[in-house]
């Protein structure tokens, strides 16, 4: 919720997405705001912000290569 707040776009959010899925039991891991990061589970690869892009689609590519 930190980077909604952070840029004043909560306030057109119909909900902020950290809170929903804490709510329904999510494991939300994220790091200081506007960082690089992502996380992996299993095929599931995800990414904070825009500024985790580059470390997605590494993360996209390799995944793709240990198949």
């Amino acid at each position: 919720n930190e980077e909604e707040q952070a840029a004043e776009m909560d306030k057109f959010m119909p909900f902020l997405l950290e809170t929903k899925l804490r709510e329904l039991g999510a494991n939300f891991i994220s790091k200081p705001i506007w960082s690089d990061h992502i996380e992996q589970d299993g095929n599931l690869i995800t990414g904070q912000n825009p500024q985790s892009c580059m470390s997605i689609a590494q993360a996209v590519i390799d995944k793709i290569n240990s198949i």
